[in-house]
């Protein structure tokens, strides 16, 4: 459906090619990772707490997939303006539509999950049965 590039803090240990991965990790079930060099992703030390939003390509052409680029997009936005960096915290209008923007990724990953699963694959819900016995039930009764 689409692709998404995220930006890592990548170091290497002394003068070995061995890169270890130094981003907190948020998705756990991600395993595996392809780290691709991009000369332009330098830290930007004057500007420090900006957060760098990902790269998304959309692969198939669906309303959704734009929907949910500008929900990213904007919860990106939202974040960086919290000074600092790591936990942030919100308040008032501000926490109120990241939460809302928060839902409004969810329900779209769900959906689009939904909506490109094949019937035997492994359910996007994580639970290791087969889609077409778990969630899949959702788009049989939705014909």
């Amino acid at each position: 459906m689409y692709l998404e590039a995220e930006h890592h803090a990548v170091f290497s240990p002394g003068s070995g090619l061995q890169l270890s991965d130094i981003t907190p990790d948020r998705n756990t079930e991600i395993r595996r990772r392809l780290f691709l060099p991009d000369d332009s992703a330098v830290y930007d030390f004057e500007n420090e707490g900006i957060r760098r939003d990902n790269v998304r390509q959309a692969i198939a052409d669906d309303h959704q997939i734009e929907e949910l680029f500008r929900a990213a997009a904007r919860r990106t936005e939202i974040v960086n303006c919290v000074p600092g960096i790591g936990v942030f915290s919100l308040e008032g209008d501000a926490a109120r539509e990241y939460i809302e923007i928060e839902r409004t990724i969810e329900r779209l990953t769900f959906e689009l999950g939904v909506k490109n699963s094949g019937q035997n694959e492994r359910c996007i819900c994580g639970s290791g049965v087969k889609f077409k016995r778990c969630h899949g039930q959702c788009r049989v009764s939705k014909r």
